[in-house]
């Protein structure tokens, strides 16, 4: 009878063990695939947005302005970095199409630098940077509280390394008022 304690210890053990092998196994794969959607430590910038002027009148012009801010040492580059490769340039997307665009993007004064990384001339902004586009409301938009929802796509280098293509989320909240 004392045989069959040990054993049944044992099996026990190696059932929880399993048990806790396969869970914390799934919970490692969410937590990687949330890693690679949303903002993280790693990719040195953090986006803050404004609307002016807020609140806004239905049919009222309105400019949505990203803060972009980095971290010391890194860089992203221009919208038009002045170079052939084009998947460097730095890019914003809105994702929903409640307000109409009244113009391109803008964006903050760049600086020309000599690239390492890429072995030539490119523009970038450092410490930070501010980008912004005119919009008009929609007549049939109606007042209340609306989201602005949209990507920052972005590469982070510090000169001698650069970061994948990063997808920066932000949203902001949009008061229209009667």
């Amino acid at each position: 009878m004392s045989l069959a304690k040990p054993s049944l210890k044992w099996a026990s053990f190696f059932l929880l063990s399993c048990f806790l092998l396969i869970t914390n196994h799934a919970l490692a794969l969410d937590s990687f695939s949330k890693f690679n959607r949303y903002q993280n430590k790693n990719i040195h910038v953090s986006i803050s947005a404004i609307v002016d002027p807020y609140p806004v009148r239905a049919g009222q012009r309105f400019v949505l302005r990203l803060i972009v801010n980095l971290d010391e040492g890194w860089h992203i580059y221009a919208m038009n970095p002045h170079s052939e490769n084009t998947s460097l340039a730095t890019r914003i997307t809105i994702e929903e199409q409640k307000f109409i665009f009244k113009g391109e993007w803008t964006e903050s004064e760049p600086r020309i630098i000599f690239d390492e990384a890429l072995d030539k001339v490119i523009a970038i902004h450092q410490t930070i940077a501010e980008f912004s586009r005119p919009f008009t409301i929609t007549g049939s938009l109606g007042s209340g509280n609306h989201q602005i929802t949209g990507t920052l796509i972005f590469r982070a280098c510090d000169n001698k390394v650069c970061t994948l293509e990063n997808h920066l989320p932000f949203q902001i909240d949009l008061q229209i008022a009667p």
